[in-house]
């Protein structure tokens, strides 16, 4: 799913615990039996682009709560994990959370790093939103116009976005539990080779 900003100022952007608390709130409605998790990646293609989006970036209090390390280029927390907790329906139970940012392009093989190629890598194709690359650029460089204009063909292509990093994550994960015997996402490719 999505979840729409409350207006078009920066003042109006979601923080990254109302995120969460979106999330699992309609994770929990939709699968009742499943376990919240205590431990969270929370991952995205470029997070660069993506992290700064929430309202907790533009304040620096906020933002350094965020715990984030320049990872060749990107927004990752690798040193120390996101704590959070999260109210529930009952007086004084709170949920504690540890989230970790992760950035799909940080485990891309070389030559590969668009989120097209990692795409193409599962078998699991990009929407391409224009008919040749030159309407894609005008289209991408004007994305709010676009998310305007068509809602769905919008909402389709970054939902497909967010399937893909999905996708790619939970490759990475089971490779990385293959070789190591340990469940977690790697930071980076090479650091998969530095744990063996």
């Amino acid at each position: 799913g999505l979840i729409k900003a409350k207006g078009p100022t920066v003042e109006d952007r979601i923080s990254l615990e109302e995120f969460l608390l979106n999330a699992l709130t309609d994770g929990s409605r939709k699968f009742p039996n499943l376990k919240l998790p205590s431990t969270i990646y929370l991952v995205a293609h470029f997070t660069r682009a993506d992290v700064p989006g929430f309202s907790d970036f533009k304040d620096q209090e906020k933002r350094s709560a965020l715990q984030l390390d320049n990872i060749r280029n990107l927004f990752m927390n690798v040193a120390t994990d996101i704590r959070m907790e999260l109210a529930t329906n009952l007086p004084n139970e709170r949920i504690q959370l540890s989230v970790k940012i992760r950035d799909t392009m940080s485990l891309a093989p070389g030559g590969a790093k668009s989120l097209a190629a990692i795409g193409d890598i599962l078998g699991f194709e990009k929407i391409e939103i224009g008919s040749n690359p030159k309407e894609e650029l005008l289209i991408k460089q004007n994305m709010k116009t676009f998310m305007e204009q068509n809602w769905n063909a919008f909402s389709e292509y970054a939902i497909r976005d967010a399937e893909i990093c999905t996708q790619y994550t939970l490759k990475m994960i089971r490779l990385y539990q293959e070789r190591t015997g340990k469940f977690r996402m790697p930071v980076t490719l090479t650091s998969i080779g530095v744990d063996l």
